[in-house]
């Protein structure tokens, strides 16, 4: 949720408690709800900055309203994508409901547009279409998001506007209200008939319409593109009436009239906002890939780190106490090789040789029964907010355990805690690295990272809430591909590359609170520490915990001992594209000694000469530029290989994203992700008493590749039910209760 510097920010004389976390400042106050920069406190200093939307309490007993607010939160919380803000908790504190939910330090795009008009400039075309090709990546992930059947849970946003896109200052972009939104709406137009959404975004069928489907929110994201590069808004009038009339009639000029654009551009913007849903684009994805290609055949590719000095430039007034290198700050220091940082924040303790593999997690077949304090059904945390389902796996130094983060009756949400095993906890020097990784990781707070929620501990051991990525290592994901002779298709591989790259990148940015960077490298990055979601989610484990890397995917300059930078990571990323085009190794032999000759001297061949597919060109060309064993010839940092991996991808075939990866993971994992779902949310198991406890020795199924951090359970593949048509009930009285277009429900 946003950072909302502007007139309507209180802040508060001191600091007030609620609940388990504590008020800082308000944000934001609208007609239902209320919005606050609050934050959430661990041990050893730990402290995370989130948001509290407070439900006002005239809305408290309206039991119609609460029921549906509760429902649309509860799917809501289901979202894990980079670009919709995550909800983290749902509760009630003296009466007054509220939801946690992800903190993002920028502006709403409402208050970004409004600046460049003050400043009589305008958005750089890049950079607008970039950041609504981002947003187009959340609503298809929305739109498309199904159950573990396979089955479309069909969620329209129904209110996509400038100011429900928020806008971070280290270059992030995220949609803000799915489902909240609408469970406010839904409650107000079932009492009074009011209209979702605000009217000057509204596709001209949503207010007559009994049945409206995901192209009213292709509609509002065009038009905003069609607000960005115009500085119009073509639909608003100056009453309520006249917009409402206006959105009925949707005649709009052509972009072309407004605007200095090419005729390419112009096409598809009005394509997006056409009167006739046929016409528009049948779903998100392909806009946001029309919009990419527009900018592949223009040679402007803009990403996060243009994206972030845009809004370091336009808000240069403001704090901003971003963990990013700042323009004009000195280059990316160089560490020593047995380190992943150089310290400067007093919270990250000194770099130590200590290495904690946290993505390789043996797969327990069975719900593991665990004696004494770390049994299934024991709570655990501050207020006793985790509830301990089972056992996740081991690895040499940690324990993962899967919990319920427990709110609201009906609402819970499954976390994993990481603790370490017993006795490891008690060296000083495993501790501070512990302690170090959640710092690193919580301080980056993006979906292609794994997110950390809380740290706390239990019985004297410490242990750190992250987000439970259900799915497998792509090591799992890769060896399941060569086994079932069904390999990662290239297009998808390249998709893939993009969101490691991206969160290595926003590792290699965070800095200090003067811009200074903490010099943050991966130094570990292998096919076991990137998660796969069954949903197509990827996400980055382990970042600035190694010591070492794991041989045979560390760069030459690595295996050497000489000094890192960030091309170290990049040329990691390469050997993890490369393998995942291939099914196989690059560098491998019988021991690390020819596993390190092998980096330094062995001939690389290109990835098209080996693939069971046809590996395009211009892909097998970036995946070899990023192995050239001399950084200078390298990609220079992960986000210019993020960019030219994204330009090949556009420029070839096929689709790719979120849903054609989780409908591969479905034909590669079939009746296994069902089965995991119904164990995930099975009833807690009563703690076993310790004189009947299970021996401490855990049997551990063994597995090829560790790093899955999930149970297998094979059964056959459900029959998905047929899919429910997708309604919205039309307010009875347009006229008379029409949503005001200046309202905005607690932003």
């Amino acid at each position: 949720m946003l950072n909302g510097l502007g007139s309507s920010q209180e802040q508060l004389s001191a600091e007030q408690a609620f609940g388990r976390y504590t008020l800082l400042k308000k944000l934001a106050q609208g007609g239902m709800a209320e919005v606050w920069l609050a934050k959430q406190r661990g041990i050893e200093r730990f402290e995370k900055k989130l948001v509290i939307k407070r439900i006002l309490p005239k809305f408290a007993g309206d039991r119609e309203f609460k029921e549906m607010f509760l429902n649309e939160a509860r799917i809501a919380a289901q979202f894990s994508h980079p670009n919709i803000v995550q909800i983290y908790d749902m509760g009630e504190v003296g009466g007054s409901y509220y939801i946690a939910m992800e903190y993002v330090n920028g502006q709403d795009l409402g208050r970004v547009i409004r600046r460049v008009q003050t400043l009589r400039q305008q958005i750089p075309l890049p950079i607008a279409i970039r950041i609504i090709a981002l947003c187009c990546e959340g609503l298809y992930y929305a739109h498309t998001r199904a159950d573990d059947t396979g089955r479309p849970l069909k969620v329209i946003h129904r209110d996509i506007s400038p100011q429900n896109i928020l806008v971070g200052f280290d270059g992030s972009v995220k949609l803000v209200d799915f489902g909240i939104a609408k469970a406010v709406d839904t409650a107000a137009m079932t009492k009074s008939g009011h209209i979702k959404g605000k009217l000057s975004y509204m596709a001209p069928e949503q207010p007559t319409s009994k049945t409206i489907d995901h192209r009213v929110d292709i509609f509002a994201i065009g038009l905003t593109l069609y607000e960005m590069l115009s500085n119009t808004r073509p639909l608003k009038r100056s009453t309520d009436a006249a917009t409402f009339m206006a959105a009925l009639a949707c005649k709009i000029p052509p972009l072309a009239y407004v605007s200095k654009v090419l005729p390419e551009l112009e096409t598809i913007v009005m394509k997006a906002i056409a009167k006739d849903r046929e016409a528009r684009y049948a779903d998100a994805r392909q806009l946001g890939m029309a919009l990419e290609r527009y900018l592949v055949a223009q040679q402007q590719i803009a990403g996060p780190v243009q994206i972030s000095e845009m809004m370091a430039a336009l808000f240069a007034e403001l704090p901003l106490g971003v963990p990013r290198r700042l323009p004009g700050a000195p280059p990316p220091p160089q560490v020593d090789p047995s380190c992943a940082l150089t310290p400067r924040d007093p919270l990250i303790p000194p770099p130590l040789p200590v290495r904690v593999p946290a993505a390789q997690h043996a797969r327990v077949e069975t719900p593991v029964a665990t004696p004494g304090p770390w049994a299934p059904g024991t709570p655990v945390g501050k207020g006793d907010r985790y509830l301990i389902r089972r056992k996740l796996g081991e690895g040499p130094m940690t324990d993962v355990y899967l919990c319920a983060s427990l709110g609201l009756a009906g609402f819970d949400k499954n976390v994993a805690i990481k603790k370490p095993r017993a006795g490891a906890a008690k060296g000083e020097a495993f501790a501070s690295a512990f302690i170090r990784e959640a710092s690193l990781a919580a301080a980056i707070g993006h979906g292609t990272v794994v997110r950390i929620l809380d740290f706390d501990q239990h019985g004297g051991t410490p242990f750190y809430a992250m987000e439970y990525v259900r799915g497998r290592s792509l090591a799992d994901v890769i060896q399941r591909g060569k086994e079932r002779r069904r390999p990662l298709p290239p297009r998808l591989v390249g998709w893939i590359g993009e969101q490691m790259a991206q969160g290595v990148s926003l590792a290699h940015q965070l800095g200090d609170q003067e811009g200074q960077l903490l010099g943050v490298f991966h130094l570990n990055l292998w096919p076991g520490n990137v998660l796969v979601a069954y949903d197509g989610a990827v996400k980055v484990t382990d970042i600035g915990t190694a010591s070492r890397g794991k041989p045979g995917y560390g760069s030459p300059e690595q295996v050497r001992g000489e000094a890192l930078d960030a091309r170290a990571d990049v040329f990691s990323l390469g050997v993890v594209l490369w393998e995942a085009l291939t099914g196989r190794r690059l560098f491998d032999g019988d021991s690390e000694e020819e596993i390190r000759s092998a980096v330094e001297s062995q001939d690389i061949v290109p990835p098209s000469l080996l693939n069971f597919f046809d590996v395009p060109e211009a892909l097998s060309e970036v995946v070899m530029r990023a192995l050239d064993r001399d950084p200078e010839r390298r990609f220079q940092s992960a986000e210019e290989l993020r960019q030219a991996l994204e330009g090949a991808r556009v420029g070839g075939a096929g689709s790719s994203g979120e849903g054609e990866v989780a409908r591969y993971m479905r034909e590669l994992y079939g009746g296994e992700i069902a089965k995991q779902a119904e164990l995930d949310q099975a009833p807690v198991s009563v703690p076993i008493p310790a004189e009947v406890a299970a021996p401490e020795s855990v049997e551990i199924s063994p597995v090829s590749e560790p790093g899955a951090w999930v149970p297998i359970q094979l059964s056959p593949e459900p029959e998905a039910d047929p899919p429910e048509a997708e309604t919205v009930i039309a307010g009875a009285d347009l006229t008379a209760s029409m949503k005001s277009d200046g309202g905005d429900r607690g932003k």
